[in-house]
């Protein structure tokens, strides 16, 4: 099969329909043809050179830059939202999500051995023995240190920790296939027992402070008699026991002079001396 029938003919004839440059259709082919390598480097110098995708490590504190030479196939982009698509060139869709931070990226690729340097594939500048680059991660890892993932023409561009690095020698060449595994950085806060304790005494004291200085609710100043009430059980609702009943009759004399002639419907008023 030919290298155009691989990238899928019938996908670029649609895309072409579609509106699309031919360029672009042959591209969009190329990113869903699943060619690596020396063939997708051939195709994509029969269309003409493209810019290519770069990876970057970057070390925090030290400044230190590391760019992989062989750019992956693909990266995936972790995080509890939805996830979006976009093109790369020359390496297809990379997926990342809608509307939340990155939470965590990982991909998997090539290290190339000093015998595959020379491949038009591979960036001769940023070429490094790839023993020298797994010490480097390995360190990175061990001792937690800081550093900032970018890719370029994708909004990948954030602080991490290398959580996880695994290396493997494949064929002849010294070769090394890796999968490498970035969490995102967010800013920790530690704190000593004392402090904590501290702070929950503090947060009681306020709360406390704050129920202490709510003003008691005031009862009413006057009240009016129902069929079934009398001094006794005004006195019993608002001044806290019916014994006080005579703060209550003291205000509101009856006519006759009884405490026992009350009439329902009669407005009655309490004592300043309100128990709460």
């Amino acid at each position: 099969m030919s290298i155009i029938g691989k990238i899928n003919g019938g996908s670029i004839a649609r895309s072409i329909v579609a509106g699309r440059g031919s360029k672009e259709s042959v591209l969009k082919g190329l990113a869903h043809s699943g060619l690596s390598g020396p063939l997708r480097s051939i195709v994509m110098n029969m269309l003409g050179k493209q810019e290519r995708a770069r990876f970057y490590l970057t070390h925090i504190e030290s400044g230190e830059k590391f760019q992989f030479s062989m750019t992956p196939e693909e990266v995936n982009a972790k995080t509890a939202s939805s996830f979006r698509s976009f093109s790369v060139i020359e390496k297809g869709e990379v997926r990342l999500p809608k509307g939340e931070e990155l939470t965590e990226i990982s991909w998997s690729g090539i290290l190339p051995g000093e015998n595959a340097s020379s491949y038009k594939f591979i960036d001769q500048n940023s070429w490094q023995e790839p023993n020298e680059i797994i010490k480097q991660f390995n360190r990175w890892r061990e001792n937690g240190d800081k550093l900032k993932v970018m890719v370029t023409q994708t909004p990948i561009n954030l602080d991490v920790y290398l959580r996880d690095f695994d290396s493997k020698y494949i064929g002849g060449q010294g070769n090394v296939k890796y999968t490498i595994n970035l969490i995102a950085a967010k800013t920790m806060q530690v704190k000593t027992v004392e402090e904590v304790d501290a702070e929950r005494k503090e947060a009681e004291e306020k709360k406390k402070n704050s129920l202490n200085e709510r003003p008691a609710m005031k009862k009413p100043a006057e009240t009016i008699l129902k069929a079934s009430d009398n001094f006794w059980t005004v006195a019993q609702l608002f001044l806290g026991g019916g014994a006080n009943w005579t703060n209550v009759f003291n205000l509101n004399p009856t006519s006759s002079g009884d405490p026992t002639d009350v009439i329902p419907g009669t407005t009655i008023h309490l004592p300043d001396t309100i128990m709460h």
